[in-house]
């Protein structure tokens, strides 16, 4: 299925924020049980004045199906203004679609939706002197492996940990060669991601056979290499 259309509509409607994304994961559901095409007025509440069928728990249950844990809004978007010219705008995009249409599909795309925009969400430290710097380091990577869980294939958690490290060796050594976290060993040619003179520092957070090899291979050309 094509989606240049809902390309369009986020654009023309400036679908970007969690009370649009809200409205539109609640609507695809609600609207794949009912009958084309869609019937707007079937959409409004008793006293005209917003969307029916908003909650924060409707959105929880539907976001928990894909696998997504964290809350998006916390009233579903229920009070989020302009709801209404949105709800109208959408129904006139799913009537004006080819049938069958395919809501699973559909329901997929803003699921992806949603998942940038936690994606493109800052990871929060709060500045708390009663909380030990373990304590907070661990904060940090529990938020990168939460949004890791929700983005399959994505490596969040390792990438904080390797941050922190680069952080922590630039404090203490300013003229460590720093690497980006996304570049790999292998194809960068380097033998870990930090060397310093002939330790080698290996970033992980599920140690497993790959970084074994990478160990043994490090002893072999006479380096001594440390696991974090």
């Amino acid at each position: 299925m094509q989606f240049d259309e809902f390309d369009d509509f986020c654009y023309a409607n400036t679908i970007q924020g969690k009370g649009a994304l809200a409205l539109m994961v609640q609507l695809t559901r609600a609207f794949s049980k009912d009958e084309l095409p869609i019937d707007p007025s079937d959409y409004i509440t008793d006293k005209q004045g917003q969307v029916a069928g908003l909650s924060g728990g409707n959105l929880k249950k539907i976001l928990a199906d894909h696998g997504i844990e964290r809350q998006l809004a916390k009233e579903g978007g229920r009070t989020n203004r302009g709801n209404m010219g949105l709800m109208r705008a959408y129904s006139e995009l799913i009537n004006g679609l080819d049938r069958p249409v395919d809501f699973h599909a559909i329901e997929d795309y803003w699921v992806q939706r949603v998942r940038a925009y936690f994606a493109s969400q800052p990871f929060r430290l709060a500045r708390d002197s009663s909380r030990s710097v373990a304590d907070a380091v661990n904060g940090l990577l529990e938020q990168a492996a939460r949004r890791q869980r929700e983005n399959p294939g994505m490596k969040y958690a390792g990438s904080v940990l390797q941050h922190l490290a680069a952080a922590k060796l630039e404090l203490l050594m300013p003229t460590v060669e720093i690497h980006g976290a996304s570049d790999a060993d292998d194809q960068t040619g380097r033998d870990g991601d930090f060397v310093i003179d002939d330790t080698v520092i290996h970033c992980t957070t599920a140690p497993a056979n790959p970084l074994i090899e990478k160990c043994k291979d490090n002893l072999s050309h006479g380096l001594n290499p440390i696991t974090s």
